[in-house]
């Protein structure tokens, strides 16, 4: 990683890290946002079919999410920001769904935040659709992630593109632990 790249990392985490996200388990009341986002059909590439009732709703999330582990980035006002599924396995694969309300600096900020601190701790995947593309770009151009293919016919008719985090060594990034 050269310098110039090294410093705009470094200058982002610490621009993340000054608003204080905390990265925990999904619960109950998150769970709960995550749905009137979806019944005001506010989520961008939504992995949920429409008009599910709540229960209906919780058993497609569950089925989603299958054994592996749901966190989510929350701000200082405890409002989610993001819920990212980890399916553990050698490359742990993220999958995540936006909030409405996050920004795009704020996408960018916990972008660089969780695959700098997940890299750290252990190999991680993922696989994502066109419209998502210029966004994971960003991250490479950061030097987190690099593209390591496409998939066809990955997204019904249309293929998708896998990253992989690159294992950044440095002491000023913190391990994210799932």
């Amino acid at each position: 990683m050269s310098k110039h790249k090294k410093r705009s990392l470094k200058r982002l985490i610490q621009k993340a890290e000054r608003r204080k996200y905390e990265v925990v388990e999904a619960d109950m009341s998150d769970r709960a946002k995550l749905y009137a986002a979806y019944k005001k059909g506010k989520i961008e590439d939504s992995p949920f079919p429409e008009g599910l009732e709540p229960l209906e709703f919780s058993k497609v999330l569950d089925s989603i999410i299958g054994t592996s582990k749901l966190i989510t980035f929350r701000d200082r006002h405890e409002l989610p920001k993001v819920f990212i599924s980890v399916a553990k396995g050698p490359p742990d694969v993220a999958h995540a769904v936006w909030m409405p309300w996050t920004t795009p600096r704020e996408k960018l900020e916990i972008g660089v935040l969780f695959f700098s601190g997940m890299s750290s701790a252990s190999k991680i995947a993922t696989i994502v659709q066109e419209s998502t593309l210029p966004y994971f770009e960003r991250l490479c151009r950061y030097g987190i992630l690099r593209k390591v293919g496409h998939i066809e016919n990955m997204f019904g008719e249309n293929p998708g593109t896998l990253f992989q985090a690159k294992e950044l060594k440095t002491p000023w990034i913190k391990p994210i632990e799932v």
